[in-house]
């Protein structure tokens, strides 16, 4: 529901505001992709000048990093991802021989069982 109600909001101001500079007609694939491979490289101040286009692009830059951070805050703190962690903790603090094994980890009796599948 969290994420539902930021990228709704968000994806319709991004839509408004392409939509607001113009739209181009479409002509065909090869007008699409012609020059494709070209990259731009424009200076911040030619950019920043335009302030729809400076949020819509400080919005391009910024919004996967949060949402990344929102999305592990929903999944990487639960008690099954713990849980996951705490298996592969004690498994390489095992195999390499020089991780600590915590005795709150150790007295819990967490039993790893470790299943091999060769490359062929």
């Amino acid at each position: 529901m969290t994420e539902m109600c930021c990228t709704v909001p968000v994806s319709l101001f991004v839509i408004y505001l392409n939509a607001k500079g113009g739209l181009k007609p479409w002509i065909s694939w090869d007008d699409t992709h012609f020059d494709y491979s070209r990259i731009e490289q424009i200076p911040g101040l030619a950019w920043r000048s335009n302030y729809r286009f400076m949020v819509l692009m400080e919005l391009v830059r910024w919004l996967p990093p949060f949402s990344g951070i929102v999305f592990f805050c929903f999944f990487g703190f639960a008690q099954e991802a713990q849980k996951q962690y705490r298996t592969a903790y004690i498994y390489l603090s095992k195999y390499l021989k020089f991780l600590p094994l915590p005795r709150s980890l150790s007295s819990k009796g967490y039993v790893i069982r470790l299943t091999v599948i060769p490359y062929i």
